[in-house]
């Protein structure tokens, strides 16, 4: 990320209208200027992107500041995609949950389970396990 100051400096040498140095000077300092424009809005852009970025990751779960680096923010993909196929896989288990014990039968496992009458290892790991052992042998012919 270029530091806000470097940028600056930059702008006030890219000045237009320095006068007295002939049309070659002049009109090198016109063309900086220009890029200093585009300079300008593309640390705008980048900004703006550096925000949705953030926003994104923490609506993911994942807390990112705007001021981390590229390389960092290059590998959210990857990390929001691990997060969001885990949501995907409890998705998956509650449906099949709904589907295997129905209406009425789901929520009286479920309040067993919280009540301490059915053991459970290892908490949601163990449900978890347990769920996906009863999909995939459902699942085989």
């Amino acid at each position: 990320m270029i530091a806000p100051n470097v940028v600056e400096q930059l702008m006030k040498a890219c000045q237009r209208g320095v006068a007295g140095k002939g049309p070659a000077i002049e009109a090198a300092n016109n063309l900086l200027a220009e890029c200093y424009g585009l300079l300008g809005k593309l640390s705008a852009e980048n900004e703006a992107l550096r925000k949705i970025i953030s926003e994104s990751a923490t609506a993911c779960g994942a807390a990112v500041s705007v001021e981390c680096s590229i390389e960092f923010m290059s590998m959210l993909p990857a990390e929001i995609g691990s997060v969001v196929e885990g949501m995907r896989k409890d998705a998956e288990r509650y449906r099949w949950l709904c589907e295997a014990f129905g209406v009425t039968k789901l929520p009286c496992a479920v309040e067993r389970i919280l009540a301490g009458d059915v053991y459970v290892a290892d908490g949601k790991s163990g449900v978890d396990g347990a769920i996906d052992a009863a999909m995939t042998k459902e699942a085989q012919p």
